[in-house]
């Protein structure tokens, strides 16, 4: 089945879609839709949920015949990731999921980018970083040349692990060790799965933290193929015997609008001068924010709709 249509998920589209709202392409008359959710910049928990619900929602609706996962993401959080490979590995079950890599596809992403059907990728984007790290601070004698002694009060010695203020034991590293080893072997297993790899070819080979080329990373197994956005975009068109293939980035040229999640919140916060959310209201820099950084604007918005779902209105405020 091939898309008449690409739909741009945005996450204020992503919002909709988990309100329970139907999907209305503006110019499209036909019903098979070809999804595209954009995954740019740093995972998050946030920021993940919004792809996943995006991508939950594209995979059950009946009117998307495939879906088109945007990528320039250096990883981040070990869960946000997990979880998050976990809806696109689910929605590949359903329908196609295609991931196309522009810039960076590392670590995390790569997770992600792993379950999905296809890996396409320009040769300039840097693929790799496959590893799970976790980093401990010994602040010890450092509060000890302030003058303050850290009395932990627990219910249990692994309690204590990372506690500013606090000496890292052998027991404590080898603690985390034993977690970083436990997370990361599910991480490659994952991605043997997804790429019809050996977990030892992966483990031996791949999972050595090092950052590839395109070229280099098509040659051990981890993408399909290179193209430009221009000759990826045409293969479509040829497809879907239609012009209207659009990039699923920002508002191009407008200042700040590939910040997403609480990086939005915070820089629309600072062009509004103001500190906390709830003041933006009575802030006079409010509509012209508003008028120049409208995608800035909608992303801010989206990350301040699920931090107040997640955490309530009161810390909502207080953001």
């Amino acid at each position: 089945m091939s898309p008449d249509t690409i739909l741009v998920v945005t996450p204020d589209i992503a919002m909709a879609l988990a309100e329970g709202k139907k999907l209305q392409p503006a110019k499209s008359t036909k019903s098979n839709l070809a999804g595209c959710v954009p995954l740019v910049g740093e995972i998050n928990r946030l920021g993940a949920e919004v792809v996943g619900v995006a991508i939950q929602h594209l995979a059950y609706n009946d009117d998307i015949g495939e879906i088109y996962l945007y990528c320039d993401s250096p990883g981040g959080s070990a869960i946000a990731s997990s979880q998050l490979a976990e809806r696109v590995a689910a929605a590949a079950k359903i329908k196609p999921v295609h991931v196309f890599a522009d810039g960076m596809l590392a670590s995390g992403a790569v997770y992600v980018a792993s379950q999905a059907t296809t890996i396409t990728a320009t040769r300039q984007t840097f693929v790799g970083s496959i590893g799970t790290i976790m980093v401990l601070a010994d602040s010890e004698k450092l509060y000890e040349r302030l003058g303050v002694r850290v009395i932990p009060i627990s219910t249990g010695r692994f309690k204590e692990v990372g506690l500013p203020g606090k000496k890292v034991t052998a027991e404590d590293i080898d603690a985390i060790r034993q977690l970083v080893s436990t997370t990361n072997e599910m991480f490659l297993a994952d991605l043997a799965r997804g790429r019809n790899l050996s977990v030892s070819y992966v483990r031996n080979e791949l999972a050595t933290g090092a950052v590839w080329s395109a070229q280099q990373a098509k040659e051990r197994g981890l993408i399909d193929f290179i193209r430009t956005w221009d000759d990826f975009t045409t293969e479509l068109q040829q497809r879907m015997h239609t012009d209207e293939v659009e990039l699923p980035s920002n508002v191009a040229g407008e200042p700040y609008g590939e910040l997403m999640g609480k990086a939005a919140a915070d820089r629309f916060k600072q062009l509004c001068g103001v500190t906390h959310w709830h003041e933006i209201q009575r802030s006079p820099a409010k509509m012209q924010a508003y008028r120049q950084h409208p995608q800035l604007a909608k992303h801010a918005e989206s990350f301040h709709r699920i931090y107040r779902a997640s955490y309530g209105e009161e810390l909502a405020a207080k953001l």
